[in-house]
């Protein structure tokens, strides 16, 4: 287990080097998926042992750390690989065709194609970057209507209270 942990807090740095790099080329998909692979089977035996550590005696505080620790590493390493999807995303579809077509890339057109299947539901880089500025600027109201969280709401509360007292 702490080899497996070690080497995963060690290797997981190298997705970095694949960002803005997977969406070019078939074989820049390659080599992250590649790495990714390695990453997922060493995450899923690392935390199996980790789980049926703390499932053999759950007031063992040093298997419950563990798991903790191997949650967050698992956290750490997700979010060191979010770029994938936006950047699959953003690659047009004419030379998405084309990078599809690469022979190499036969095992991972499934793949591909579910991830691409998303496109039209998700924000541009630049259109979800104005809109989290407007939400942080303008505050919840943009996000929870006044009929969800103003007047109505506080006067559903009481009527409620009443009801329930009489």
């Amino acid at each position: 287990m702490a080899g497996g942990f070690a080497w995963l807090q060690g290797e997981y740095s190298k997705l970095e080097q694949w960002k803005g790099r997977v969406g070019n080329q078939p074989r820049h998909w390659l080599g992250f998926s590649s790495l990714r692979r390695r990453l997922e089977q060493k995450m899923e035996r690392v935390y199996h042992y980790a789980s049926l550590q703390a499932s053999e005696d759950s007031t063992n505080n040093e298997y419950l750390a563990r798991i903790g620790q191997v949650q967050n590493l698992l956290t750490r390493i997700s979010e060191a690989a979010a770029f994938v999807v936006p950047e699959i995303l953003a690659i047009d579809c004419e030379r998405f065709g084309k990078i599809l077509a690469d022979p190499a890339l036969k095992d991972w057109a499934i793949k591909l194609h579910k991830i691409r299947r998303m496109r039209s539901h998700v924000l541009s880089v630049p259109r979800t970057s104005a809109r989290a500025s407007n939400v942080a600027l303008s505050g919840y109201d943009t996000i929870f209507p006044a009929h969800r969280c103003g007047h109505e709401v506080r006067r559903a509360r009481r009527r409620d209270r009443t009801r329930a007292t009489a």
